[in-house]
C-alpha cells in the first residue's frame, strides 16, 4: 500500500535484498511539498497577525463598558526600556446616570450625578468642584480646574492598541 502511495506522488521504488530503494523523486514533488508547508505556515502566521490586531484594537467587554488604557512615565534610567509604562485599565459601566469604575480586581467604585449621553461621552465632577474626568467621542480625559492633569500630570491616554503594543514593547525590554 505504501509503494502504491509512493509511486501515485511520483517516487518510484526498487525492491532489493536490502530492502527498497528509492530509485527517482521527481523535483516537482519535492518543491511541491516544500511550497505546501510554506504556505501551510505563512498561512499560519497571517492568521495570527489577523487574530492579533483583532484582539489589540477592540474591546470585547460589551457595549455598556468603557475602558480607560493610560501610561505613566518611568523611573528606570536603562536605555533599552520604554520611557513610559502601561498601568492596569479601568473598565466603566453605566446604568442610567451612574457610573461604576473598577480597576483590576480591586473594588468597584460608584460615581452618581454624571453627567451622561452615552457610553462614549459622559462626564464625572469631583464633589468639591476640583475636576472631572470621563470620555468625548470615545477617548479618556481628566482635567482639573486649573486644567492639568489631575494625578501627577504625567499620565497619557492611549487607545487599546496603543496600551497593549506598550505591553509588548515592555516585555520584550524585560526578556533581553
Amino acid at each position: 500500500m505504501l509503494a502504491a502511495y509512493l509511486y501515485h506522488i511520483g517516487i518510484k521504488l526498487r525492491l532489493s535484498p536490502l530492502g527498497p530503494e528509492i530509485i527517482a523523486v521527481p523535483e516537482a514533488v519535492f518543491t511541491g511539498r516544500i511550497l505546501m508547508m510554506t504556505n501551510k505556515i505563512s498561512t499560519s502566521v497571517v492568521l495570527y497577525v489577523i487574530a492579533w490586531l483583532v484582539f489589540a484594537n477592540f474591546n470585547f467587554d460589551g457595549s455598556d463598558t468603557a475602558v480607560a488604557y493610560q501610561l505613566t512615565p518611568t523611573s528606570s534610567s536603562q536605555k533599552h526600556f520604554p520611557k513610559m509604562r502601561s498601568l492596569s485599565p479601568t473598565t466603566y459601566r453605566i446604568s442610567g446616570q451612574i457610573v461604576v469604575g473598577q480597576i483590576g480586581n480591586f473594588e468597584p467604585k460608584r460615581y452618581t450625578d454624571c453627567a451622561v449621553i452615552d457610553i462614549d461621552n459622559w462626564t464625572y465632577e469631583y464633589d468639591d468642584k476640583s475636576g472631572k474626568f470621563g470620555f468625548r467621542d470615545g477617548d479618556y480625559y481628566e482635567e482639573s480646574r486649573d486644567r492639568t492633569s489631575i494625578i501627577g500630570g504625567d499620565r497619557q491616554s492611549v487607545s487599546r492598541f496603543g496600551y497593549v503594543w506598550k505591553k509588548v514593547k515592555w516585555n520584550g525590554a524585560e526578556d533581553s
